[in-house]
C-alpha cells in the first residue's frame, strides 16, 4: 500500500510541476495529459505551449477547435490560422489538416492551396521516410558489422583452442615415446 501512495504522490508532484512551470515541454505534456483524459483545460496548455513555438501543441490546439472536442466551441477559421502557422514550419500533419479545411471551401485559390499543402506534405513525409530508410540501414550495418566481428573473433578463438589442443596432444605424444 505504500507504493501505491508513494506513486500518487509523485504523480501529483509531477503533475503540479508541470502544471506551474513555464518550460515549454511541461506545457505540452501537461495539456497532452489533460487532452489523453479528455479535460477542456488541456486547450489552455497547447495555447501556452503554442505561443512558445511548439508546432505540436499548436496543431493540438488547431484539432480541439476544429472539432470542437470536449465541448469547446468549433472554430475553423481559428484552427485554419494554427495548421497554416505550423504548416510554414514544416508540421506535416498541419498541412494535411489545413488542406482539408481549404478544400472545403468554395474559392479556387484555396483548393489550389490545398493541393500544394498536401503536395509538400508528401515530399516532406518522402524525405522523413527515405531518411529514417538511410538511419535503418545505416544501424543495421553497423549491427551487422558488429554481429561479424564477434562471429570472427569467436571463429578466431575456436581455431586458437583448437590449435592449443593439437599442440598439447602433439607434446603429449612427443613425452610418450622418450
Amino acid at each position: 500500500i505504500y507504493f501505491i501512495y508513494k506513486l500518487i504522490w509523485e504523480f501529483e508532484f509531477f503533475v503540479n510541476l508541470n502544471k506551474e512551470s513555464d518550460d515549454v515541454d511541461s506545457l505540452f505534456f501537461y495539456g497532452l495529459f489533460l487532452y489523453e483524459n479528455k479535460e477542456k483545460e488541456s486547450i489552455e496548455y497547447f495555447e501556452k505551449a503554442a505561443e512558445k513555438g511548439k508546432d505540436d501543441a499548436k496543431f493540438l490546439q488547431a484539432k480541439m477547435l476544429e472539432e470542437g472536442s470536449f465541448g469547446i466551441e468549433v472554430d475553423k477559421k481559428k484552427a485554419l490560422q494554427l495548421y497554416l502557422e505550423a504548416a510554414k514550419k514544416g508540421h506535416v500533419d498541419s498541412m494535411i489538416r489545413a488542406s482539408k479545411i481549404l478544400d472545403e471551401g468554395n474559392q479556387e485559390i484555396d483548393k489550389m492551396e490545398a493541393r500544394y499543402l498536401l503536395k509538400k506534405a508528401k515530399e516532406l513525409e518522402y524525405q522523413k521516410a527515405d531518411s529514417m530508410q538511410k538511419s535503418e540501414i545505416k544501424n543495421f550495418e553497423v549491427n551487422h558489422k558488429e554481429v561479424v566481428q564477434n562471429s570472427s573473433n569467436e571463429k578466431t578463438l575456436e581455431s586458437n583452442n583448437c590449435k592449443k589442443e593439437k599442440h598439447k596432444e602433439t607434446l603429449e605424444s612427443n613425452n610418450g615415446k622418450k
